[in-house]
């Protein structure tokens, strides 16, 4: 799909904007936008990407709500010690490792990297959502 579709040419309907983006004072890129619009959490089943000379996939995003449950984006986001600040996560893969966002070095185009929480290792994956997911699905 292009960019120039929108998930309700298909006839979906999202949810209203929850305003993440202005709780956390930061810009979340229009593509990731569009998908958890309308597929909130989203269970991708093809695709793959590589963090090195491994290949991954994406096991399932976050549901994007405003709840703070163990889990929900904004606990990973606000109320977490293990993930470094300016570090979303946004997904996971099967082994756990997160996929995140990396504001760091800004509020509105971040790059995306793997996070393995458990030995507090950062894997470079790409240098925004836009070419992370060409990546994704062009397997």
């Amino acid at each position: 799909m292009g960019l120039s579709k929108s998930w309700s040419d298909f006839g979906l309907s999202g949810p209203k904007n929850l305003n993440l983006d202005e709780i956390l004072k930061i810009e979340f890129p229009f593509l990731y936008k569009s998908l958890v619009e309308y597929a909130n959490p989203a269970y991708i089943e093809v695709g793959s990407f590589y963090y090195g000379d491994d290949e991954t996939s994406i096991s399932d995003f976050f549901p994007l709500t405003q709840s703070y449950e163990y889990g929900s984006f904004l606990w990973c986001a606000l109320d977490n010690s293990i993930i470094p600040k300016g570090i979303l996560p946004f997904a996971r893969y099967a082994g756990d490792f997160l996929i995140c966002f990396d504001y760091r070095e800004t509020k509105t185009s971040p790059k995306i990297i793997l996070l393995d929480s458990f030995m507090s290792e950062i894997y470079p994956i790409s240098n925004n959502f836009k070419v992370f997911w060409s990546f994704y699905m062009s397997d």
